[in-house]
């Protein structure tokens, strides 16, 4: 910053270095309702940056898009009972400080 600022109601001095990390503005409560929920069918889920925006917006957006809703609908059309696996989950994210993944995530289902 080259002069004294305020962002959101936080102080920023001069020379201080700022970070644009788009996990935290995916989870902004002033434009999400309950950001931490995962809600596929909420009103502005397409509001997300998971993909970048305007003319940054990533090339391969739309084919990853398709290639979830192939893999989901056939994992969905086998399985049921999709949870967790007890005691194998830490939801502890690795360190980053760029982008934000978990560790590692478990999940048991049963076959159809």
């Amino acid at each position: 910053m080259k002069a004294d600022t305020e962002l959101g109601g936080v102080e920023i001095p001069a020379g201080s270095m700022l970070m644009v990390r788009f996990a935290s503005a995916n989870r902004d409560e002033a434009m999400f309702h309950c950001p931490e929920h995962f809600d596929i069918e909420r009103e502005n889920a397409s509001d997300n940056l998971a993909f970048g925006q305007g003319v940054h917006f990533c090339l391969g957006a739309q084919l990853a898009r398709k290639e979830l809703n192939v893999a989901f609908e056939h994992l969905i059309q086998r399985t049921r009972n999709w949870r967790l696996t007890e005691g194998k989950n830490t939801l502890t994210h690795w360190p980053n400080l760029i982008l934000r993944g978990l560790n590692d995530l478990h999940i048991s289902f049963d076959k159809r």
